[in-house]
């Protein structure tokens, strides 16, 4: 079709680019794309060049350029800041790249995870583990997890316990006659060392915990409260059956929560570290 010199109303720029009235009449407040008016009925009407205006519009709102920007790029800019424009906003783009690929690969930790829960759980294993990177929670758990960021590692964060047979029966009756299963576990944040930053020299080892890679029993468990951790009797009836000495440190970390009403399931990777008789 030819494209007419002059009097395109409102609508007909809407229906021509498959916008909404109220887009234009925005882009006219914003002081974009600017209209005249009919002397007779006061109704917008625009040109063949506020079509041609209208067509770059589009294109830059498409790179999701904020119509602040947009007013620049076509008023103010010289063709040599318009192009330093487009260089920053390429770099913007990069960082935006780079921390949705964060994301998308942390993301596939979780579901890793998941998976461990749905292909392990009860099961036992008999494996090394990961080397451990463990952060005290006693300035809070917010503060352990931006420690643990400054590492730069790819892993997720998880609550860990971290002890002496922590979640022993006999430690669960104990602490059952003082109210609370909290006061016989020492919490931290936990991560994996899956880019070997414990081997650098100038590693912050006064700041962490590093549980180094060691042979272990690992299990997959759901804990419910109030239950008798009976796990934890399998684990040393299993280490006797094979000839394992339980070296008596025990980690667990936090795989998933699931909300049971006013209680919390929780299922945990447990990580009872062994030797061998």
């Amino acid at each position: 079709m030819k494209i007419k010199a002059d009097n395109y109303t409102i609508g007909d720029l809407a229906k021509f680019y498959g916008v909404s009235t109220d887009t234009i009449r925005l882009y006219d407040r914003k002081g974009v794309l600017l209209s005249q008016k009919n002397d007779e009925n006061n109704y917008r009407i625009y040109s063949r060049d506020d079509m041609i205006m209208m067509d770059f519009i589009v294109k830059l709102r498409t790179l999701e350029i904020p119509l602040t920007d947009i007013k620049k790029i076509t008023g103010d800019f010289s063709i040599k800041e318009t192009r330093k424009y487009c260089l920053h906003k390429i770099e913007q783009i990069e960082e935006e790249v780079e921390r949705l690929l964060n994301l998308k690969m942390k993301t596939e930790k979780l579901l890793v995870s998941v998976e461990a829960i749905e292909n392990h759980l009860d099961k036992i294993t008999i494996c090394e583990s990961p080397v451990f990177i463990l952060r005290d929670v006693k300035d809070g758990i917010a503060a352990a997890n931006e420690s643990l960021q400054r590492l730069n590692l790819d892993t997720l964060p998880m609550l860990t316990v971290y002890g002496n047979n922590v979640f022993s029966p006999e430690r669960m009756r104990m602490t059952r006659a003082i109210g609370t299963r909290a006061s016989v576990a020492d919490y931290y944040i936990s991560k994996e060392d899956d880019r070997g930053v414990t081997k650098c020299d100038d590693f912050p080892y006064e700041d962490y915990i590093v549980v180094p890679s060691k042979l272990g029993i690992r299990t997959i468990i759901k804990a419910l409260p109030e239950q008798e951790y009976d796990f934890h009797y399998r684990i040393e009836e299993y280490a006797k059956k094979h000839y394992f000495k339980l070296t008596g440190k025990v980690l667990n970390r936090t795989l998933l929560a699931k909300s049971k009403g006013v209680y919390c399931a929780d299922y945990y990777e447990c990580w009872y570290f062994i030797e061998e008789d």
